[in-house]
């Protein structure tokens, strides 16, 4: 019994640190309201940055911000493109005899590149040129028997209707000498076809690797390219096409080579998938330091800061007030 109640007497000082240990309870709610967190406005992105945000104080930005510097000018790039291309070959088919130019070499216009075999339009030639002096001749004996059947026919020695015949078969032998000369011209077209000459003066981009291989009709054989001058193909924003006008003068850079270039084409109508609309410049190349298809960076200076505003400048009005306000 003793120790029954030593054992209670020790366990009570723990149940009551237990009983005292109990959970806070909440208090009444507060009746402060909540302060809002402030968010930090959005900072200004410069001008020039596709896809940045709009500048403070410009409304959605212009579309032509993307083609200005710092300086306000306009610049723009494009590719370089030969000022004319042609891919020749013969109209007729045969075997290549002779390659009289190769890759890289610079032609003028005329200059005989390549030669096919001609026996056959040779020989056709010397067949029409054949034919036309055997027309002559029957032309010159049908002139001749018409003179005398007339001389005849004046001293009442032959009939009119006689005549009549020898004279229209005088002109008929005529006209057999007009087909054949026609022939002739025909055959020596036939003949000039089995040579290929360059149309205008460029240097030679593609062509065969030596002789002997038969050319179909129309196969191209030689790749022409007028490098001198070149074009510049480039797109600019609708919002830049009043900044640009025929016979600006733009600065060029292209693989550390500096140039100027003429503006020579606005096409005043904007691509459907980019908004953009294409304009030509001509470059003058006479040094070969631009080279064709290579990537060509153009800055137009803009002078006059009337016809070239600053990115990102508005303009201002006085009010009422005499305060000036953007408009």
């Amino acid at each position: 019994m003793l120790i029954r109640r030593t054992c209670v007497l020790a366990l009570l000082p723990v149940s009551l640190l237990a009983c005292s240990a109990k959970t806070p309870e909440r208090g009444p709610a507060s009746n402060e309201a909540v302060r809002p967190i402030a968010a930090a406005a959005p900072t200004a992105a410069p001008l020039g940055i596709p896809g940045a945000a709009a500048p403070l104080g410009i409304p959605g930005g212009k579309a032509s911000d993307a083609g200005l510097n710092l300086k306000g000018d306009l610049v723009f790039s494009g590719d370089l493109r030969p000022s004319a291309t042609a891919d020749l070959g013969f109209k007729v088919g045969g075997a290549l005899t002779q390659r009289r130019v190769s890759r890289g070499d610079h032609v003028t216009a005329g200059q005989v590149l390549a030669v096919l075999s001609d026996a056959e339009a040779q020989a056709q030639l010397a067949q029409a040129q054949a034919a036309v002096a055997a027309a002559r001749a029957g032309a010159a004996i049908a002139e001749d028997g018409a003179q005398r059947v007339d001389t005849l026919h004046a001293q009442a020695a032959a009939p009119g209707n006689l005549a009549i015949t020898s004279r229209l078969g005088a002109e008929a032998a005529r006209a057999q000498v007009a087909q054949a000369e026609a022939a002739v011209l025909l055959a020596r077209a036939m003949v000039a076809n089995h040579i290929l000459k360059a149309p205008f003066d460029g240097v030679i981009t593609r062509g065969p690797d030596g002789t002997g291989m038969t050319v179909p009709p129309g196969h191209p054989v030689f790749r022409l390219e007028k490098l001198d001058p070149l074009t510049l193909q480039a797109t600019i924003a609708e919002a830049d096409l009043d900044r640009l006008h025929l016979d600006d003068q733009v600065k060029i850079e292209a693989g550390g080579h500096r140039g100027t270039a003429t503006v020579t084409a606005i096409v005043r109508s904007l691509d459907p998938m980019s908004r953009r609309a294409p304009v030509e410049l001509t470059v003058a190349n006479a040094d070969g330091l631009f080279i064709a298809g290579s990537y060509v960076r153009a800055t137009l200076n803009q002078a006059d800061p009337t016809k070239a505003p600053m990115a990102g400048k508005q303009e201002t009005t006085p009010n009422q007030e005499g305060q000036v306000v953007p408009q």
